[in-house]
Parts: structure tokens; C-alpha cells; sequence
């Protein structure tokens, strides 16, 4: 991961200058808006959806008239729950 922040600011630069020799000052946000996009679609699509739920926790507030607390549960585990109910 940071791998890419480190070529994103290596290679970032001299492309978006180029892109505004070229194009001007509004082309370059147009290239980068439609790589920006491109990029969000190719990730819906090459992202297994299963990685979604797994091993995340979730910060449950839960509000009585006395305190407030705040519990962490594991969404996997709330998954669990609701099938057995």
C-alpha cells in the first residue's frame, strides 16, 4: 500500500504536468476525474464482495437513561446471531 502513495507522488507529478502542457488547467482534473473513475469501477468489479464483512468490527452504542456505553462486536458473529434467531 504504501508502495503506491510513493509511486502516486513519483509519477503523479510528472503526469499531470505533462497533462497540462497539453490540455490546460481544466483537462487535468477532466483526465484524472476519468481515471478516478475508471479506477472506482474497476475495483466494484475485481474486489471479491466477501471481503466486505470479514473480521470488521462495529462500535454499538447503546444509550440507557443511566450512562452510555460502548461495546465492539464482531459483524461475523452478528451474522451468527441473527441465522440462529
Amino acid at each position: 500500500m504504501q508502495a503506491f502513495v510513493g509511486f502516486g507522488l513519483i509519477f503523479g507529478t510528472p503526469l499531470a504536468s505533462f497533462v497540462y502542457g497539453i490540455g490546460g488547467y481544466t483537462w487535468t482534473f477532466y483526465v484524472f476525474a476519468i481515471m478516478l473513475t475508471v479506477n472506482t469501477i474497476a475495483c466494484l468489479f475485481l474486489i471479491p464482495s466477501e471481503l466486505n464483512n470479514k473480521g470488521k468490527t462495529v462500535a454499538q452504542i447503546q444509550i440507557t437513561t443511566d450512562n452510555a456505553s460502548i461495546s465492539q462486536i464482531n459483524i461475523d458473529d452478528a451474522f451468527k446471531a441473527e441465522e440462529r434467531e
